[in-house]
C-alpha cells in the first residue's frame, strides 16, 4: 500500500524510477553505478508517458542507492495533465515510472542475449502505465486522499 502522507506540498512524490539487476522487459539489466555521471551533468525531465510534449513536473532529485533509481519529484499542479495524471496516481489507477536514456556503455551476455547496462545518459523520467521494469514504482504520494493499493514491493514509508 501506498503511504497517505500530509496535505502539504500537493503532487509530490517518491519511487523507483529504475531497478538494478533485474531484466526487463526488453533483455537489459542496468547496474549499479549506471546513472552516476548523467545525474551530475544535467537535470532529468519529468513526463507522462515518455512524451516530450508533455512534461508534467519536476525532479526534485534523483539519485542512486542500492535497490536502484530513487526519484523525488513534484507534478506541477497549476497544469490540466498534471492534475489529471495526479488524479491518476492517487486513485490507484497509474503507479509505475519509467526512464528514458541513451545506453552509452554495454554488454551482451552471450548465454542468455541480456543485454547489461553499465552506463546510460538519462533524459528522462516518466509517469507510466506499464513500465518496462516491473519494479519500477511509485511509494509514496503526498497529500493522498485515500490509500492505494500498489503491485509489488514498496520501499519507502515516508519523506
Amino acid at each position: 500500500m501506498i503511504k497517505n502522507l500530509s496535505r502539504q506540498e500537493q503532487g509530490k512524490f517518491r519511487g523507483y524510477a529504475s531497478v538494478f539487476n533485474r531484466i526487463d522487459a526488453h533483455n537489459d539489466v542496468i547496474k549499479p553505478g549506471a546513472f552516476v555521471e548523467s545525474l551530475q551533468k544535467r537535470k532529468v525531465a519529468l513526463l507522462w508517458q515518455h512524451s516530450i510534449k508533455d512534461p508534467i513536473g519536476k525532479i526534485l532529485d534523483a539519485r542512486e542507492d542500492s535497490f536502484g533509481l530513487l526519484v523525488v519529484a513534484k507534478l506541477n499542479l497549476g497544469l490540466r495533465l498534471a492534475r489529471e495524471v495526479y488524479a491518476l496516481i492517487t486513485d490507484g489507477s497509474v503507479n509505475a515510472l519509467s526512464i528514458g536514456y541513451k545506453v552509452v556503455r554495454s554488454r551482451r551476455d552471450s548465454k542468455s542475449g541480456v543485454r547489461m547496462i553499465s552506463k546510460i545518459d538519462l533524459w528522462e523520467v516518466s509517469v507510466v502505465t506499464f513500465p518496462a521494469n516491473e519494479m519500477a514504482k511509485i511509494s509514496t504520494v503526498k497529500a493522498l486522499r485515500a490509500p492505494i493499493a500498489a503491485a509489488g514491493r514498496l520501499f519507502l514509508t515516508g519523506f
